[in-house]
């Protein structure tokens, strides 16, 4: 892109694992090598393989420069954390690490660009947000004008009521880098942090809230089957199948937890439900004409 002109920071999905049973190589719930990015980066070099979407050469967004993050750490890019599940398998939640590598390149290297479009489908999704929080966060104190646009894809953070207490600890996310702690209201407990009475969007909320420039948002289909697959994953403690009423249930769940919150939400969040059962699509053509129909 070019030399001081907006820029996007895309953060890679790959699914997620918090257990024994959703960490094994079997249950394919998380991608744990960037092999095939490196792969995907060589075609496209080589002329082999168009990107669409947001990384069309040919799209709206072809003169901004372009960072991508990828991802094998089954830890939605928040982890700060190395657990031996059992005897043969350990995984290493360092997705905060690496992703603040990124982060202190983009600040060092990119200096103030005039915006920034904080991006991630899947896991992806969920990295944005924190992270944009931090880049906002970042800016601000270095008096930069630069505004922070985030849009997560596919991430709506539909989890089953035991998730953040019993499973999201494994990560130590809390004690990583990506948590925006500079986002939480002082009237909320924070020591400790309530994991209990902690949400999507309610932390979405805060985070809006506290960088009233910027612009946040998510989008999803409306009957995303990865998503009710890691719903159900969550509630089973493995993962399994996914039939049409998990995906109903899913639907139904996302429903009625953002319609409690849309009322007292600030104008600068969004979220937005589209038609189909597909899973990201900022990578493909149909980001440019989805009419989500309901914008809220």
């Amino acid at each position: 892109g070019a030399a001081d002109g907006p820029v996007i920071l895309e953060f890679e999905g790959g699914g997620a694992c918090w257990s024994a049973s959703t960490c094994q190589k079997a249950t394919n719930t998380f991608k744990d090598t960037v092999e095939s990015d490196r792969a995907e980066f060589r075609r496209v070099k080589e002329g082999t393989e168009r990107r669409l979407g947001i990384s069309d050469v040919d799209g709206p967004y072809a003169g901004m420069t372009h960072v991508f993050v990828p991802y094998c750490t089954g830890d939605l890019h928040w982890g700060n954390s190395t657990v031996t599940y059992s005897d043969t398998v350990t995984v290493h939640h360092r997705g905060s690490v690496n992703a603040k590598s990124v982060i202190d390149w983009v600040l060092t290297e990119l200096g103030e660009p005039p915006r920034v479009l904080v991006t991630g489908c899947s896991a992806g999704a969920y990295a944005s947000s924190f992270w944009g929080a931090q880049l906002a966060y970042a800016f601000e104190t270095r008096g930069a004008s630069t505004k922070v646009v985030q849009m997560a894809d596919a991430g709506m953070g539909v989890i089953s009521s035991t998730f953040m207490v019993d499973s999201f600890p494994t990560w130590r996310a809390l004690e990583g880098a990506a948590f925006p702690r500079f986002a939480i209201p002082d009237d909320f407990p924070q020591d400790p942090i309530d994991l209990g009475s902690l949400s999507m969007p309610l932390l979405y909320r805060w985070i809006a809230q506290r960088f009233p420039n910027g612009t946040w948002s998510q989008y999803s289909s409306a009957a995303d089957w990865i998503q009710a697959f890691f719903l159900l994953a969550q509630k089973l403690g493995e993962g399994t199948d996914v039939e049409a009423k998990d995906q109903i249930d899913w639907y139904t769940e996302m429903n009625d937890m953002y319609d409690a919150f849309i009322p007292e939400n600030p104008a600068n969040l969004l979220h937005m439900v589209g038609p189909g059962d597909y899973h990201c699509n900022i990578r493909a053509d149909s980001h440019w004409h989805i009419d989500a129909g309901n914008e809220q």
